[in-house]
């Protein structure tokens, strides 16, 4: 039987399912030049390449598609790219912060998350959670509603990548993750964008550069740096700009 995966209700009650994004469309063609190719950085086969994937499968059915766009998918367009409505707050080339819910907009981030993790493309294979986790992300997101207590399950945090030259890092990798002492993150990298997801939460340092989102604040603050930062991706950048270089000028 096919079951919708965030109603639970069998397709033939609720109708075909539909072919979902995993990731957002309007963010996936954030990651696209003007030849619809993607530059995709896989951690597995250690490689950068140019790909026209488009990463979608039947996962909801058509109320529940719809339920995501018009809850999480418009107010994420409008805070990412947009900021129309999104009253700044302050910005400069470090950062960016917006008077907006930071609840609403982890719900929203976190929904992409949620689909990366039940989704059966090989790219998501390392979004790997506990059951208990699943389910609660579910429960949120079919009923728009986020507990004020949400850190104590997930962090989320994110960040705008750059180049040498300030331009926003359009680049895609299929999600991997990070051990860390106390945790494990997520790393989704999308158009334009950083997301990380740490189960069970990572500790908030009082010092700490990247700021993650504060359940209950009505203040959103996006890191801007530079790929380098990120050391999964500077090291295969590198090397591909070096394969590129003619050989008198590649580094010794």
């Amino acid at each position: 039987m096919s079951i919708c995966r965030l109603c639970l209700k069998d397709a033939r009650d609720v109708g075909a399912l539909q072919l979902s994004h995993i990731i957002p469309r309007f963010i996936f063609k954030r990651s696209k030049d003007k030849f619809g190719r993607m530059l995709v950085f896989d951690e597995r086969r250690e490689d950068l390449f140019f790909s026209q994937a488009d990463w979608k499968e039947a996962l909801l059915c058509l109320g529940c598609e719809q339920h995501l766009s018009k809850t999480y998918e418009h107010s994420l367009s409008e805070i990412l790219y947009l900021r129309r409505k999104t009253p700044i707050i302050h910005e400069c080339p470090q950062r960016v912060l917006m008077k907006e819910s930071a609840d609403r907009f982890a719900l929203s981030l976190l929904s992409i998350f949620w689909r990366g993790v039940i989704s059966t493309y090989p790219e998501f294979r390392y979004a790997f959670v506990p059951d208990y986790v699943i389910e609660g992300l579910r429960t949120w997101i079919l009923s728009g509603k986020i507990p004020s207590d949400w850190g104590r399950l997930v962090s989320v945090q994110v960040a705008e990548l750059k180049n040498e030259h300030g331009q926003t890092m359009g680049i895609l990798a299929p999600a991997f993750f990070r051990q860390k002492a106390d945790c494990f993150e997520f790393v989704f990298i999308c158009g334009g964008f950083m997301l990380v997801f740490a189960i069970p939460p990572a500790p908030v340092m009082a010092h700490g550069r990247r700021r993650k989102l504060c359940p209950g604040s009505q203040i959103i603050w996006i890191e801007r740096f530079h790929y380098h930062e990120v050391a999964e991706i500077s090291r295969l950048v590198d090397e591909m700009l070096d394969r590129k270089r003619p050989a008198n000028m590649a580094r010794s």
